[in-house]
């Protein structure tokens, strides 16, 4: 079956499905809302990057993981809401296999309009299983075709090497804790169903960072904070420079 695609003339519509069987499927929603199902950039944002505009995307979703669905908890929890969903989508396992151009583009044409990310770093024994030059050729495909990023969970890492900056500052971690959504979340289309009125547990071990906003990395908006600590950011969405957005979650993805 060919994949389906569309003009970038047309505006992806998409709607976050709710999952909240566990606490942790709070970082899982975020994610989808808006790297799987909101799909690529308004045209003339990341896109305006391009000499020439790139012409179509392919309805897919990238999951890029750090192992098999046995060891990469994030994985299973994407590949089992994306089969509930009936998501199209494909899983490159970054610890055996390489991620090139022709893995992202064919030409004008992008072969996804989301990316979602298991592991912020995409840490193995030894360090990323990314390579700098493989981050680059992500980070260049999401800018030139506007195609937004989600990442489940993970450290929100800060290394030049491997062209990654979350834009956090101080960081640090809680075995347990409670959530509480801030504005902008549950308002327009970023949330609008979560309830901004109640805490929300966090039952597994998640990091926070307290976004730096210096100009010098993405400009941080916190979603989800740690319930009276509102500088301990758990969920957020990040605006780079070059056009790029990516939603960070940092919450425990453990069933």
């Amino acid at each position: 079956m060919t994949t389906p695609t569309y003009d970038r003339s047309q505006r992806l519509a998409a709607r976050a499905r709710r999952s909240w069987r566990r606490a942790v499927a709070a970082g899982v929603a975020a994610a989808l809302g808006m790297g799987a199902a909101a799909g690529a950039l308004i045209p003339g944002t990341a896109g305006a990057q391009v000499t020439e505009p790139p012409t179509s995307l392919d309805l897919r979703v990238l999951v890029v993981s750090t192992g098999d669905r046995a060891s990469d908890a994030g994985l299973e929890l994407m590949a089992r809401t994306m089969d509930q969903t009936g998501t199209p989508y494909d899983v490159l396992n970054a610890a055996t296999t390489d991620l090139t151009e022709a893995t992202l583009r064919d030409g004008a044409r992008g072969k996804y309009n989301g990316i979602i990310l298991t592991q912020a770093d995409l840490f193995t024994t030894g360090g990323s299983a990314f390579t700098g030059d493989e981050w680059r050729t992500l980070h260049a495909y999401e800018r030139d075709f506007g195609v937004r990023e989600a990442v489940v969970a993970g450290f929100p890492a800060f290394s030049p090497a491997n062209d990654l900056d979350y834009g956090m500052g101080a960081i640090g971690a809680s075995l347990r804790t409670q959530g509480r959504w801030a504005r902008p979340a549950g308002t327009g289309r970023l949330f609008s169903y979560v309830n901004t009125a109640n805490t929300l547990d966090i039952l597994e071990y998640s990091v926070w960072g307290t976004p730096r906003n210096d100009g010098t990395g993405p400009t941080v908006t916190p979603l989800l904070v740690e319930d009276g600590a509102a500088d301990h950011v758990l969920v957020s969405q990040l605006t780079y420079r070059d056009g790029r957005q990516v939603l960070l979650s940092t919450v425990g993805n453990a069933w």
